[in-house]
């Protein structure tokens, strides 16, 4: 016996042996066929029907009224100037105009306008690809709520940071059809077809957040503007069913209509007081808004928020040059107010976390401390704040000299505020900063010769001064300032005739240096005559005194013989020696 079975006109030949076998194991001797396809949902028939009658009205309207705006009012030959005219006659976003002219009407018809060429394509594109996308799958009237709301939102939005620019632009709208797109990814994951999860959902918010990221680093972009767009899409998505998904009712269908029909007529009024505002406002009327524009954007406050905006998103020296004119002349215009100084603070940080070897900002903030702050009520607090301004960006962006030199002024500040129960934190801080300096600037004689005359001026740690005075002096021999603080040392060891012999080298070093160092080497040249008016002062407690009497007698000799060129400092060495003298025949 043998069975045969037509499927899909191919014979399948079973023998009666295959079938005993069959029923042995307990299985059927009647074959059945599996049954036909059936769809797993009972509405995607009706889906598949719907979206092959898909007609993108709205999509097409919008992309007809965008480019046909862009066209008229765009022109090659037009320049800056009469664009933005052109813009604020025909409905672009202006803070000043919506709120203080209550021209709300802009809120919807700034949408439409777009500002350049590549503004324009960009927009044009996206709303072609993800607009039919949403339109097909919410339908036309849903797609008309969404586009529109979202626009008007993000405007809205715009207003609480945006009030010093022109905006133009369908970027709200476009990220409205976004938020749509995360959300019905979400809430309908389990419902669509695999190919379109790549595009929806989660997968679409790393170009979302690629978007705001590059809207941050670029001032022209209105980042509100996409924000609130992207929040209205999201949430209209959360009242809105899809098309595809919704059942058929009427009493729904004819509400959604309705809304759309509302905020389509609202869309519509916006653009009739436009026409009519551009067809009868007088040319004087036009210029009165234009300059009500301009002053906004070229008010002190504007520009200032401008820049703080600009210097934000990114590092530009010029920009932060400009911005730190602009708060120095506010404070300048009122010198007692906390607020220009605080904002000066801030920027000064700023601006060294970008460039910490900047001279001259680091020179502002020293400035800025010790003419605003010094001597307030809040000193030490504001004091504590600039010193761990300094460490921070040290920390981040290691040795830089002269954030480190600002960091030292601080830090010695500090010291001399400091109650007396405090002071030996203080000196440790100070040490320990030192310390840190010469390690990671070995070269670099000037930490080594501050920490000496630190020491010396002290009046502690005198062989320690003079060892890192020597150490100092060894990196640049011919420094005035180097030798004279090693002359310190070398007194404060008790080392007198040395002192003397270093002083002496002050002296000739002095006589010998070139212009380009001529405000240190007179200040080193003060510091060595007052210290040798020290040592001669301290003669009666010098142990080998006669050895010093001889040492100074020979100092006096050969500087009054060979520095005779200047006759104030023959005059000072004469009183000098006098005064020696009588100090030592006392």
């Amino acid at each position: 016996m043998e069975m045969e079975v037509r499927r899909h006109d191919r014979v399948i030949g079973i023998t009666s042996e295959t079938i005993r076998k069959w029923e042995d194991l307990g299985r059927s001797s009647t074959t059945t066929l599996p049954p036909p396809y059936a769809p797993e949902n009972s509405n995607t028939l009706n889906s598949i029907k719907l979206l092959r009658q898909f007609h993108p009205s709205f999509t097409l309207l919008f992309i007809t009224l965008n480019t046909l705006i862009y066209f008229l009012i765009d022109s090659p030959f037009d320049n800056e100037q009469a664009s933005l005219r052109k813009l604020i006659q025909f409905g672009a976003y202006s803070y000043p105009l919506i709120i203080q002219n209550n021209e709300y009407w802009r809120l919807v018809t700034s949408a439409f306008l777009h500002i350049g060429f590549g503004h324009f394509a960009f927009n044009i594109g996206l709303i072609l690809i993800l607009g039919l996308l949403i339109e097909r799958i919410y339908g036309s009237w849903q797609y008309l709520i969404i586009y529109l709301t979202s626009a008007v939102t993000g405007n809205l939005l715009s207003l609480f940071w945006i009030r010093d620019s022109v905006g133009a632009g369908a970027s709200g709208a476009v990220f409205g059809v976004m938020g749509v797109m995360v959300a019905y990814g979400i809430w309908y994951k389990n419902k669509i077809p695999n190919y379109q999860k790549r595009i929806f959902g989660y997968r679409i918010l790393p170009f979302i957040i690629l978007d705001l990221i590059i809207g941050i680093w670029i001032p022209q972009i209105n980042v509100a503007a996409h924000v609130g767009g992207f929040i209205s899409g999201l949430i209209a998505a959360v009242f809105i069913t899809p098309q595809i998904y919704r059942s058929k009712d009427s009493h729904r269908s004819f509400q959604t209509k309705a809304i759309g029909i509302l905020v389509g007529s609202a869309t519509t009024c916006c653009f009739v007081i436009a026409i009519l505002h551009s067809f009868t406002d007088t040319p004087d009327m036009v210029d009165a808004r234009v300059e009500i524009v301009m002053d906004t954007i070229k008010s002190p406050d504007s520009v200032i928020r401008q820049y703080e905006i600009r210097t934000k998103r990114r590092y530009n020296r010029r920009d932060f040059e400009t911005l730190e004119l602009l708060y120095l002349e506010q404070l300048q215009n009122d010198p007692e107010s906390t607020t220009w100084i605080n904002k000066l603070k801030s920027f000064y940080s700023r601006a060294l976390e970008s460039d910490p070897s900047n001279k001259n900002w680091n020179e502002n903030m020293l400035a800025l401390y010790f003419r605003n702050v010094q001597g307030t009520t809040d000193e030490a607090t504001e004091l504590a704040d600039y010193i761990a301004t300094c460490k921070g960006i040290a920390r981040k962006h290691g040795y830089h000299e002269p954030l480190y030199r600002n960091l030292e002024i601080f830090l010695q500040h500090a010291l001399t505020l400091a109650p007396y129960e405090n002071q030996p934190t203080k000196q440790n801080e100070l040490e320990e900063f030192y310390y840190s300096a010469i390690e990671v600037d070995k070269t670099n004689p000037t930490w080594q010769n501050n920490l000496a005359w630190y020491y010396v001026e002290r009046k502690i740690k005198s062989a320690k001064a003079v060892i890192l005075a020597q150490n100092a002096v060894k990196l640049s021999p011919s420094n005035s300032t180097l030798l004279d603080t090693l002359a310190w040392a070398y007194m404060r060891n008790q080392n007198h005739i040395k002192s003397l012999h270093v002083f002496e080298a002050v002296f000739w070093n002095v006589s010998k240096s070139n212009k380009n160092n001529i405000s240190e080497d007179q200040a080193a040249e003060k510091s060595s005559w007052h210290g040798l008016t020290t040592l001669i002062d301290g003669f009666s407690s010098i142990p080998n005194s006669h050895d010093f009497d001889r040492a100074f007698s020979d100092f006096h000799r050969r500087l009054s013989t060979d520095l005779t060129q200047s006759a104030d400092f023959q005059a000072k060495l004469t009183q000098a020696f006098n005064r020696f003298k009588t100090l030592r025949d006392n």
